[in-house]
């Protein structure tokens, strides 16, 4: 079974299978190593990755990219509001105020469209490794949210990955820079400082991590969703449509398919830029309405353009130094990647900031998936690895909000720069039943900072209740409340005089429990970020459904090119083998029969099934197999008769042996009879000629074969 790690970028996808000796990314079926991030919807099947970009450059409304980031949010988010045009589907708002994604006349949620995507993943490591996937590991964002995490979980539902973890972009480069360099630190007060810088195509990371031998501490990060690739993509390509529209007069951002070309274009050139920094031709052939580009764009423009983008890149790092005690002086590295990481530009700010030339040891493409790839297989049994641990810091700080005598007070559960790991437990007052709701802080800069809400003792009627709640960060980044206690007097008394340690650990509270000096409450989830239960269940069958409808298509086209193919094969067969023969019945039915297949195949046979080509093809081989042995016997008959016609010229006179008895010398004489003459009784009145019959060629049976159609 397949131990795997998957970057899913909002541009390409990246996957990596761990090996016996190491972790490789692998190849699609195209033999690229970036499967593009895209979905789209044809008439009969889904397109996933490449093939999916290809329809994108036909039918930009049926496809869906740059869809990532659209996890766990509303419609109304603001960010939501700024993406609508550069997704390629129309983007509606469904009746609970979630996003809808319209492909052909069905709408999707966010959470489809991404399992959609692993499911792609799913055939990639199928094909690859002849094996289903056992573990898996999926990054995300640092900044992702606890409801975007529990949208990627379900997307790896309905996929059906089994054993998913997820982890952030910023941990996956930290195991994959730990796991690889063999100078590092033996002890951690020694460790190695170094800075993470991933500017990818939606968004901008950073992270300052301790780096030792054993592990690394994540110590400080930023985030930034304001800039990154599709940004710097998007200022160009609005540039240049201007450029266009000014230079031809004529209308481009309103065709779709027209952009679509320019956006390819752009994209191109612009990493042309990174290694040119003279001035590059931009040349479109028939870009709309049989309309030539020509422009030339260079790099000084360029930047100019992405001028807001380079000052938000700067701004970004520039808060990672800042809330952080450790000075620029102190570090020993900065890493980059990212696939915007080779612009100049990009790479002079990051010099300037932390005055260090940037380092590019880690792939800049594939580090994020070779780091997920090495924690599956730390999570796998198949594989025994060098423990490596990462210990992460609590980014945005989370509270819990409740009543208490009609007031609404708040407490934090976990504030911004604690560990990330173990359990948090906190005692409050408040009456029974209780409502409580666990949210971002107010500094987290996000559109929605619910997280979920919780249901205590409902039905019982407590004033002033002395309760304890333990909270836990699982694995995946989830906080939960797993138990809700009630203290008695006697227990509220004993924690006045000695507060146990804020890290309660499990056999301490059961014993209390076991005392009878606190009661445990039940508690029910009322609203939690992931889909519900049932919608999950129905959304898995429909997944399932569309990939065997899917696998059906394929089978189907399968069959269609495999007609096609022995269509054209066999025809060229018959063609050079019957030279000679072309006036011959057979040869022109079976050309005949050639011609009908075809026609039938490109008009009434377009939409067939998989069993009517399968049946044609049979068909089609018999009958050429007929043909063949029709062939032969005609070549045999045709020898014989070679054999049998006299040659060509005088038949040589016979000489008859006489022995004279005369008196005179004596003369020579030849016969002045016909050389027909020994023919001339075949002829003869009353003598029947004997013909041979042929008994294939003459027999009826061949020429009415119902198989020959003759």
């Amino acid at each position: 079974m397949a131990v795997v790690g998957v970057d899913i970028g909002d541009y390409n996808t990246f996957i990596s299978v761990a090996r016996q000796g190491g972790v490789e990314t692998i190849a699609n079926e195209y033999s690229q190593r970036n499967t593009p991030s895209i979905v789209a919807l044809g008439d009969k099947q889904r397109f996933m990755g490449v093939s999916a970009e290809n329809q994108r450059n036909i039918n930009v409304k049926n496809t869906v990219s740059f869809f990532k980031n659209f996890l766990g949010r509303s419609f109304k988010d603001p960010y939501v509001q700024k993406q609508l045009g550069n997704v390629g589907a129309e983007v509606v708002e469904l009746t609970d105020g979630k996003i809808g994604f319209i492909l052909g006349e069905k709408t999707f949620v966010p959470e489809q469209i991404l399992g959609m995507m692993l499911t792609k993943v799913k055939e990639i490591v199928k094909t690859e490794q002849k094996e289903d996937i056992q573990t898996c590991v999926i990054s995300v964002p640092l900044n992702f949210t606890q409801t975007q995490r529990a949208a990627v979980l379900d997307s790896a539902s309905l996929a059906g990955l089994p054993s998913v973890q997820i982890i952030n972009d910023t941990s996956a480069l930290a195991l994959a820079y730990g796991k690889t360099k063999s100078d590092l630190p033996e002890d951690a007060s020694s460790a190695r400082l170094v800075v993470f810088v991933d500017v990818g195509c939606g968004g901008l990371q950073s992270c300052l991590a301790a780096v030792s031998k054993d592990g690394a501490t994540l110590l400080a990060s930023s985030t930034s969703t304001n800039t990154g690739g599709k940004f710097l993509d998007a200022a160009l390509l609005q540039y240049t449509i201007g450029e266009i529209e000014a230079k031809y007069g004529c209308e481009v951002r309103n065709n779709r398919k027209a952009v679509n070309k320019l956006r390819l274009a752009v994209e191109k050139i612009k990493k042309q830029m990174s290694a040119n920094s003279n001035k590059l031709p931009l040349q479109i052939e028939n870009l709309c309405e049989d309309l030539d580009v020509n422009l030339s764009l260079d790099r000084a423009k360029f930047e100019e353009l992405i001028q807001s983008d380079l000052e938000e890149v700067k701004r970004t790092l520039g808060i990672l130094l800042e809330s952080t005690t450790v000075k620029k002086e102190q570090i020993d590295s900065v890493e980059l990647v990212g696939g915007s990481s080779r612009i100049p530009a990009v790479r002079q700010i990051v010099q300037d900031l932390f005055g260090l030339p940037p380092s590019y040891s880690l792939n800049a493409d594939e580090g994020v998936s070779k780091g997920c790839g090495l924690q599956a297989a730390a999570n796998s049994n198949k594989f025994r690895t060098k423990t490596f641990n990462i210990e992460e810091v609590v980014t945005d700080a989370i509270e819990a909000v409740y009543t208490h005598g009609g007031v609404q007070e708040k407490i934090t559960i976990l504030d911004e720069g604690e560990a990330a790991k173990g359990e948090r437990t906190i005692g409050i007052k408040a009456d029974l039943p209780l409502h409580l709701a666990l949210q971002y802080g107010e500094n987290v800069d996000i559109a929605n900072r619910f997280i979920s809400l919780y249901q205590l003792a409902e039905g019982e009627e407590v004033k002033n209740a002395e309760l304890e709640l333990v909270f836990a960060l699982s694995q995946q980044g989830l906080i939960t409340l797993n138990r809700a206690s009630l203290l008695t007097p006697d227990e509220s008394k004993r924690r006045k005089t000695c507060e146990p340690p804020p890290t309660q650990t499990k056999e301490v509270e059961s014993e209390a429990v076991t005392a009878g000096t606190r009661r445990e409450l039940r508690f029910t989830v009322t609203s939690l970020g992931g889909l519900p239960s049932q919608v999950l269940s129905h959304l898995t069958q429909q997944e399932r459904t569309m990939i065997e409808a899917d696998l059906q298509e394929v089978a189907r086209q399968e069959a269609k090119n495999c007609l096609e193919e022995n269509l054209y094969k066999l025809r060229s067969e018959v063609t050079e083998s019957c030279s000679g023969l072309e006036s011959e019945e057979a040869v022109r039915n079976i050309r005949a029969y050639f011609d009908q297949i075809e026609a039938w195949l490109y008009e009434e046979g377009e939409e067939a099934g998989e069993q009517s080509y399968r049946e044609t093809d049979k068909l089609l081989q018999e009958k050429v197999n007929t043909f063949h042995l029709w062939r032969s016997r005609m070549m045999e008959t045709l020898a014989r008769r070679s054999q049998r016609r006299p040659s060509p010229g005088p038949r040589p006179s016979r000489q008859i042996p006489v022995v004279y008895e005369g008196e005179t010398p004596y003369t020579r004489q030849t016969s002045a009879r016909p050389q027909s003459a020994p023919f001339d009784n075949i002829n003869r009145p009353g003598r029947q000629r004997h013909v041979r019959e042929d008994p294939f060629f003459n027999r009826s049976s061949f020429y009415n074969d119902p198989l020959f159609g003759w």
